[in-house]
């Protein structure tokens, strides 16, 4: 006689939660370069060869478990540019501030290996940027900011600041998400008039 498993979630899929939650803590605990696809399976109570079956490198299943803790952030769509600005800038700065060691283990690890360099701005830089690009780029056409106003550079100018902040160990906070909002919103509206000004 064969007993079925009860319904609820497959266990494959278990497993994996359990690892992409073991890797966040060994890499916020130990950082990236120490932490083994072993180390990760049994801090997970699961089988070595589970991890090895989802997963073919340790970058990539740690990619991963950052990627499930802190991408699903929504883009407000309420408010002035500056509200809006900060209000997503808030929500990046707790994935951020929580796993901020091990993104800049990452960060490193990007800059010995070329292909995990890819998938690292292509899973986790570039999305955020576009988000930035986005809003600024929502706000230049309500007429918020100048027209001739760059989102592109808008949004290179945060991700210079928060990356550089979040380097040194800094706090991100709501305080400092509507500092830099207002910063960027602010040159971005004077832009037009600056540039008027300096042909005359």
């Amino acid at each position: 006689m064969t007993t079925q498993r009860s319904a609820g979630r497959p266990r494959n899929e278990e497993a994996s939660d359990l690892a992409l939650a073991a890797a966040r803590r060994l890499v916020h605990d130990h950082g990236y370069d120490s932490v083994t696809m072993s180390m990760i399976a049994d801090a997970a109570g699961i089988g070595r060869q589970s991890v090895y079956r989802r997963w073919s490198t340790k970058a990539d299943l740690i990619m991963d478990a950052l990627i499930s803790h802190v991408v699903k952030i929504s883009v407000p769509t309420e408010g002035d540019v500056i509200s809006i600005l900060s209000s997503y800038l808030s929500s990046l700065f707790e994935g951020l501030d929580v796993d901020g060691s091990a993104i800049k283990s990452l960060i490193a690890a990007a800059q010995k290996d070329p292909e995990f360099e890819h998938h690292f701005n292509a899973r986790f830089v570039l999305p955020r940027n576009e988000a930035l690009i986005g809003i600024l780029r929502r706000a230049v056409n309500a007429g918020e900011l100048s027209p001739d106003a760059n989102p592109k550079i808008g949004a290179e100018l945060i991700h210079g600041a928060f990356w550089f902040r979040l380097l040194l160990g800094r706090p991100l906070d709501a305080q400092f998400a509507l500092e830099i909002a207002q910063t960027v919103v602010g040159g971005m509206k004077a832009t037009g008039a600056t540039a008027r000004n300096a042909t005359r």
